[in-house]
């Protein structure tokens, strides 16, 4: 019994910009089984491409973390540090709520993002700024050198300044300034 080849062209697209074009010399019994073969193969590679296509998609939207500055940014953010001393200069960080700490250069409103802390810490700190209720506070005693906290957001923009011969300031809120200035040096 002998086998006569017919020469057939099977096109089919794996993706919307590539045309792949297989010639394969065969009868008719081997053209259909190898016509359901490339179906099947051309479905699920369509269907993996999606699937893929699908995961790595979601993946990327649901870890982009937005970037802002301090001038963009319109939620809550404690910006602290201080100023005066023999040079005048100051020394200022911002920390926001959603996690980024910049220090900004002396006066000038440039910007450069330090570190990025996890969300449980930016928690605590805002959570504690709360509970000492330094927004009640109404102090402004600056001296030779000068710390400051302030909260700045939608509803709030609250400063506080005192130097080291201020007299009505609790250890509490010193201890919290000094929490806030450790993360400058473990993190810068």
């Amino acid at each position: 019994m002998s086998i006569t080849f017919v020469r057939y062209s099977f096109t089919f697209l794996f993706t919307s910009k590539y045309l792949q074009i297989i010639t394969f010399q065969l009868n008719k019994s081997q053209k259909q089984g190898i016509f359901n073969f490339i179906h099947k193969i051309n479905h699920m590679n369509l269907k993996c491409l999606f699937y893929i296509l699908f995961i790595t998609i979601s993946f990327i939207t649901s870890c982009k973390t937005v970037k802002y500055t301090p001038l963009t940014f319109e939620e809550e953010m404690i910006s602290f540090g201080n100023f005066g001393g023999f040079t005048g200069e100051m020394d200022a960080y911002h920390l926001l709520s959603n996690g980024q700490l910049f220090k900004q250069e002396g006066r000038k409103k440039i910007y450069n993002e330090v570190d990025f802390l996890h969300k449980k810490e930016v928690k605590s700190i805002f959570e504690q700024y709360k509970s000492l209720k330094i927004n009640d506070l109404k102090l402004n005693q600056p001296g030779n050198l000068s710390y400051f906290i302030e909260m700045k957001g939608a509803n709030v923009n609250h400063k506080i300044i005192w130097s080291d011969e201020s007299l009505q300031l609790n250890d509490e809120i010193v201890a919290f300034y000094k929490r806030l200035y450790d993360l400058t040096k473990t993190n810068s």
